[in-house]
């Protein structure tokens, strides 16, 4: 079985992107993605689109269903909405992350904080998580049209008998990590923001540590293509693509 800690000591990327703040670029096949939780309580929006084709990107419906998930765990994986695995999900140390709570936007955060703008609060003023991942993408020549579905890492969301929804508090711990390989040329945009379903309160949001490494794909016995076999196929599908365009 293929280790999931990445062994190469020359990081490809290696930052942190502070509290409110929005970081993107291309990730290459075979590399694991390591996000830690410096502060605890932090919350990372996470997007991915295939970079050959970003038409192709991260979809929810596809991803959960599949796979009969509500939250998304160590084994399991992200689809895209053409049924091929983007990412798979290797190590987390958390315990579940939110596929569903989706992005707060400049309405939201007006709402919650009151209008502001760079001018009065400088590097303090709030940044709306489908705003920002829209000017994040607008880097790399996409628009409006591709802020899609995120993956809300470090936050889970609890559903009530009733219907009712609410985020866990206390959920992810200072130092906490999760860890994604990359199955495909990706294109990777994280927002650090707080959640949607944050409670009300001062702007506050947490930062989070970024490593890229290269690694090994995955072998026969992967926990994620074993996990169910929708998975193999959909592995074996992002297999196929990238065979195709090498």
């Amino acid at each position: 079985m293929q280790h999931p800690q990445p062994e190469n000591p020359t990081p490809l990327v290696e930052t942190t992107i502070p509290g409110g703040w929005t970081w993107s670029s291309p990730i290459p096949r075979g590399s694991a993605i390591r996000l830690t939780d410096v502060d605890g309580g932090a919350n990372a929006a996470l997007t991915a689109l295939r970079l050959s084709d970003p038409s192709e990107r991260y979809c929810m419906g596809d991803t959960l269903k599949p796979q009969h998930r509500s939250r998304l765990t160590a084994g399991d994986a992200l689809y895209s909405d053409m049924g091929r695995i983007l990412l798979s999900l290797i190590e987390d140390e958390v315990g579940g992350h939110d596929p569903f709570g989706g992005l707060g936007d400049d309405r939201l955060l007006t709402h919650r904080h009151g209008p502001q703008d760079y001018q009065s609060q400088r590097n303090g003023w709030w940044r709306s998580g489908r705003e920002s991942l829209t000017v994040e993408l607008a880097k790399h020549g996409l628009g409006r049209a591709d802020v899609g579905d995120v993956v809300n890492l470090f936050s889970l969301v609890d559903v009530a008998a009733d219907g009712t929804t609410a985020l866990r508090q206390g959920h992810s711990p200072a130092g906490a990590s999760v860890v994604l390989r990359a199955e495909l040329d990706l294109l990777v945009a994280i927002h650090c923001g707080p959640h949607p379903h944050a409670a009300d309160g001062p702007w506050a949001p947490k930062p989070v540590a970024l490593r890229v490494d290269p690694i090994a794909p995955p072998a026969a016995d992967d926990p994620v293509r074993l996990r169910c076999p929708e998975n193999a196929r959909g592995l074996a599908a992002s297999e196929q693509a990238a065979r195709l365009a090498a």
